[in-house]
């Protein structure tokens, strides 16, 4: 078993970002690796598409037996604000089915609930929804299991996005290839809207060009009191990572 070696795996609709974290048996980092594997955006499109890939992706890089975390999006994603009459999560899960919130009932999701504020005036509460389609997560649980993987955690980006700025409020644009940008809404950490775009605000290139940035390396920010567009102002323990990683993406991507 080589369960101490962990790979973060980043699903993205073109492109496959992977990092390889090898340590030693008693803990010490001894090498990383990140890799960008380019994939065939059809591999969302169903369960055998996504099984497939992910039997490539553990051969190509050599991860049997390793640990594995892997970080979900894109438009397959269902990310929504519901109020709820309860403040009870299992209640609240209920009623989510129950309401539709989950699609119009054609395919399954595998979903969570967290709760984002206190009790409203007309006695609901707000609840943050996740859900990814159920028959993609399974399929690649089942492969990382043929190749004795284990799966550690599934993460979505909304949620790995808040825990990289957990303070201020505004609007992260997060580069994950040409033509492919996840926008995130959020206030003090907690992801409050997402989204997919094609290309940044015409305001945010010219900001871009005047500091001499390149869009794929930037993670642009959005303030929402100021409405100025800078730096995103990511975990002080996150920037440190500068160091290591030329690409703000892998930078970004190892600490989800």
């Amino acid at each position: 078993m080589k369960y101490w070696q962990k790979a973060c795996i980043w699903l993205t609709r073109k492109n496959i970002y992977v990092l390889k974290t090898q340590r030693s048996w008693y803990g010490t980092v001894q090498s990383r690796q990140a890799c960008m594997y380019t994939c065939q955006s059809e591999w969302m499109r169903g369960s055998s598409y996504a099984e497939t890939l992910i039997h490539q992706l553990v051969k190509t890089y050599g991860l049997q037996s390793y640990r594995i975390a892997v970080l979900v999006g894109d438009t397959a994603l269902i990310w929504k604000k519901l109020a709820v009459p309860s403040k009870k999560k299992e209640e609240a899960c209920q009623m989510a089915v129950w309401d539709e919130a989950l699609g119009d009932g054609s395919r399954m999701y595998t979903f969570d609930l967290q709760t984002i504020g206190k009790e409203q005036p007309d006695g609901t509460y707000e609840w943050m929804l996740g859900a990814y389609p159920y028959d993609l997560i399974a399929a690649m649980l089942d492969a990382f299991e043929t190749h004795d993987c284990l799966v550690e955690r599934v993460d979505i980006v909304p949620a790995a996005a808040g825990r990289l700025c957990p303070q201020g409020e505004g609007t992260l644009y997060l580069h994950a290839g040409t033509g492919e940008i996840h926008v995130i809404g959020l206030k003090q950490g907690v992801p409050l809207s997402y989204g997919m775009t094609s290309q940044l605000p015409q305001d945010a290139v010219q900001w871009l060009e005047a500091a001499a940035l390149m869009p794929e390396e930037t993670v642009l920010w959005l303030d929402e009191p100021t409405q100025c567009w800078l730096s995103a102002p990511i975990r002080a323990s996150v920037k440190k990572q500068q160091t290591h990683y030329t690409n703000t993406l892998f930078i970004v991507f190892s600490n989800f």
